[in-house]
């Protein structure tokens, strides 16, 4: 007894003709799991988070895509483009090259213009699923591992909460924790335009953020500077000498060398933001900026990291705690 149709029967069985430009909704007809998955370019997400209409969320493992009521409900906009995608994930093959991962159920109730759009966009071999997405989406379970820039912004929550125990200012303005930075993410195209956006963003969540006010007190603010005419000129210091003088005064790590790569990786963001600011660069498609935007969240997420251990010895945040997954290093970095 067959309790429901199979492919073989289906095949026989459908109308296609009633699935026209709906390969999605024809492709559950015919039999496919609703929790079945196709990968996608990257790219099929700048059409819609490009599109002021639509709201785009995403972090490192999920995502989602829908029209905002404003547009939804103005009678201008048309039936068509009244799209919502529950859930998306990203998928890699075997040399880590990241995919857009949507589900059949997700895809099939699209207008036949989107589903053609995303169908345009479907690569022939599908990407292995994000683990986090899989454990969460088919599984039912909570990831155990937290995306690295997550855990950056978390870092600085916790450091911040550090400083709230030490009684003074916050060291960073804001953690951007609870509402992420729009662009704050893995690239979705690896042109020299988004990894140089990306930067300026990583900059102004670490640079940037640090407050000047929080080492009033302790060290100047300001130094002295001989010009060339002999005349002495006041200069603010920036923001990263402060932080790292103010470490160097307060900590003595029993390895120098790890205060000197932490201070490496900020100043290399901040460097590499400076480039497009004073020099022109030609946009272009290059594969090693999506290995290079990683390299730089690991290094920036390891100086962060240890500015908070650096925190947690002094005597009022001995017995902080932070999340098991900071704690333990389950951090993933793809």
């Amino acid at each position: 007894m067959i309790i429901y149709p199979t492919p073989a029967v289906l095949e026989q069985r459908v109308d296609r003709a009633k699935y026209a430009g709906q390969p999605f909704a024809l492709r559950l007809a015919l039999g496919e799991a609703q929790l079945d998955y196709h990968s996608f370019d990257l790219s099929i997400l700048e059409f819609y988070r490009n599109d002021p209409r639509f709201y785009y969320r995403v972090d490192d493992v999920f995502g989602s895509i829908w029209m905002k009521d404003e547009h939804a409900h103005d009678g201008k906009t048309d039936e068509r483009d009244q799209v919502y995608i529950e859930s998306f994930g990203f998928s890699y093959d075997d040399e880590m090259n990241r995919s857009v991962l949507v589900f059949t159920r997700y895809l099939a109730p699209l207008s036949q213009e989107h589903q053609q759009i995303w169908e345009a966009k479907r690569l022939k071999v599908r990407g292995k699923m994000h683990p986090d997405y899989y454990r969460s989406s088919l599984l039912g379970t909570w990831a155990d591992h937290i995306p690295i820039l997550t855990a950056l912004t978390l870092e600085l929550k916790h450091i911040n909460a550090m400083c709230d125990l030490m009684h003074k200012l916050h060291l960073f303005r804001e953690s951007y924790h609870e509402e992420r930075l729009r662009g704050f993410t893995l690239l979705i195209r690896p042109t020299a335009k988004e990894f140089n956006d990306f930067v300026m963003l990583l900059d102004q969540v670490l640079s940037d953020n640090i407050n000047k006010d929080f080492f009033r007190g302790d060290i100047a603010l300001e130094e002295d500077f001989e010009r060339p005419d002999h005349r002495i000129e006041v200069r603010q210091i920036g923001t990263l000498s402060l932080l790292e003088k103010w470490i160097r005064t307060k900590f003595t790590p029993s390895d120098p060398a790890v205060l000197d790569r932490c201070f490496a990786a900020l100043r290399k963001v901040r460097k590499l933001r400076q480039i497009p600011a004073h020099v022109p660069v030609d946009d272009k498609f290059d594969q090693q900026f999506f290995k290079d935007q990683r390299q730089l969240i690991i290094d920036a997420y390891g100086a962060v990291r240890l500015i908070r251990l650096v925190f947690k010895n002094h005597p009022a945040c001995s017995e902080y705690r932070v999340e098991s997954c900071l704690e333990n290093g389950k951090i993933r970095e793809w």
